[in-house]
């Protein structure tokens, strides 16, 4: 893997996560949790290991930005 594709991972990730952090009561560590058993059931769509993990981080950091910019 090289990485503009793990940098585009995580991208979509973090564009996911600020779409989802939009719907009222629902956390990310909750997403995670579904794209961690999704991605164990789509092994051969999701390539496991590195892009997964990229893929967390960027939900998380999406996630995190989307919410600390309106507390401030």
């Amino acid at each position: 893997m090289d990485t503009l594709s793990l940098l585009g991972y995580a991208v979509c990730g973090a564009v996911l996560a600020s779409l989802l952090a939009c719907v009222p009561a629902l956390h990310i560590y909750n997403v995670a949790g579904l794209v961690i058993l999704a991605g164990a059931r789509l092994a051969g769509v999701i390539p496991p290991g590195a892009p997964l993990a990229m893929f967390l981080l960027g939900m998380v950091t999406g996630y995190a930005t989307l919410n600390t910019v309106p507390s401030i």
